[in-house]
C-alpha cells in the first residue's frame, strides 16, 4: 500500500470515527404506534450513556460512561408501570442492541439500528419530540422458550425534561 492509498483510507475513515465519539444517544424512544401484549404495553426504553460531572475540578464536564438501557412496561389493567434494567446492551451510530430479562412478559430483546445518527438527536430541529421516527428495530418477546412477539417497531425519540 502506497503512502497516498493510506492517507485516503484514514481520512474516509475519520468521519465513521468522528461520528461514533460524537454520538449522544441518550433519552426515551416511544414505539411510533402502540406495541401491546397480554394486557401490557411496552411503553418505551431509555438509554444513557453520558455522565455530566460538575464540579470546581471539571467544571461541567462531559463524561462517557458504559451504556445503560431500561424498558417501561405498563400494566393495562391498572396502569400500572414497572422499570427494568437490561442487559447485553450495544449502543453505536449504526447498531442498537439490548436484552432485559426478567419482565412481567418474559425476556424482551430490541435489535435494530438508529435511522440517521448524526451526533444523536438532542436540540436537532428536525427531529420533533414524539413524533420523527429515530430507530428502527425488531422487538421480540419470548417467555419460557416460546416467541410470543416478534414483530419490528419504529420508534420515536424524547430527550425528556
Amino acid at each position: 500500500m502506497t503512502l497516498v492509498s493510506f492517507l485516503l483510507l484514514a481520512l474516509l475513515a475519520l468521519p465513521a470515527v468522528a461520528a461514533a465519539q460524537n454520538f449522544e444517544p441518550d433519552g426515551y424512544y416511544l414505539p411510533k404506534e402502540p406495541l401491546t401484549v397480554s394486557d401490557h404495553e411496552i411503553a418505551l426504553f431509555d438509554l444513557r450513556s453520558l455522565e455530566y460531572v460538575y464540579d470546581q475540578k471539571t467544571r461541567g464536564k462531559v463524561l462517557r460512561v458504559p451504556p445503560t438501557a431500561r424498558l417501561r412496561i405498563i400494566r393495562l389493567a391498572d396502569r400500572t408501570e414497572t422499570r427494568y434494567r437490561c442487559g447485553k446492551i450495544i449502543v453505536k451510530p449504526d447498531a442498537l442492541s439490548f436484552v432485559c430479562p426478567g419482565t412481567t412478559l418474559g425476556v424482551v430483546m430490541i435489535r435494530g439500528n438508529f435511522i440517521d445518527p448524526r451526533l444523536g438527536f438532542r436540540d436537532r430541529q428536525d427531529v420533533l419530540p414524539k413524533q420523527t421516527v429515530v430507530v428502527d428495530a425488531t422487538v421480540t418477546i419470548t417467555r419460557e422458550g416460546k416467541e410470543l412477539l416478534a414483530r419490528r417497531v419504529a420508534f420515536t425519540y424524547w430527550e425528556g425534561d
